[in-house]
């Protein structure tokens, strides 16, 4: 992703809860974040995307 590609994405951390992240990125960005995440050398999965935090509760 490099760090043109991180400035584009703007990525927040809003919390960190047992083993789960929850990661704001701008909506452009987000396939070329799911990317990066899985293809990190520690492969990261992405559990769930959506639009709120409120839709991430359920």
């Amino acid at each position: 992703m490099g760090t043109l590609g991180v400035a584009r994405a703007s990525p927040v951390f809003l919390q960190h809860a047992t083993g789960k992240v929850i990661l704001a990125v701008r909506r452009e960005e987000i396939v070329d974040v799911r990317a990066a995440l899985e293809l990190s050398q520690t492969p990261l999965r992405v559990i769930k995307i959506s639009g709120t935090l409120k839709g991430l509760s359920s």
